[in-house]
């Protein structure tokens, strides 16, 4: 039986823009309000269904997220360091609509914060900002 593609091998070209990499002072400023943790593979963070539901920042190894459906896994993304996993549930409440699990061994390099923050002014991108900002 086949392998269903991944949302990333969907996406091609466009996956930077749907799985974006934070920069190294962004996951610092997540891991302020997070602790570090290692998780094992096949460890599960987040079940479908879940209510609370953590904002998980990869910085080693990787996390896999997976739609359950009649029994079947369907892989949809695995992020890699610089990557997170946060549905929009963790601000709508929610529950969670996939699983996610640790893929690789990530020794103790997973950022998961409880609290979402809106993002700081300096994380917008000058084309967005005001000419007041710059």
């Amino acid at each position: 039986m086949a392998e269903t593609p991944s949302l990333p091998q969907l996406v091609g070209a466009r996956a930077d823009h749907v799985f974006p990499k934070l920069t190294g002072a962004q996951i610092a400023r997540i891991a302020a309000h997070g602790a570090r943790r290692a998780v094992a593979p096949g460890e599960v963070l987040v079940d479908a269904g879940d209510q609370v539901v953590p904002f998980l920042v990869v910085t080693a190894g990787a996390i896999e997220v997976v739609r359950i459906a009649g029994g079947t896994e369907t892989l949809v993304a695995v992020h890699g360091p610089g990557q997170f996993s946060g549905e929009i549930n963790m601000i709508s409440g929610r529950r969670a609509l996939f699983r996610v699990r640790g893929r690789e061994v990530l020794r103790g390099d997973l950022v998961v914060a409880d609290e979402v923050r809106p993002p700081q002014s300096d994380d917008r991108h000058e084309a967005d900002q005001a000419p007041d900002d710059q």
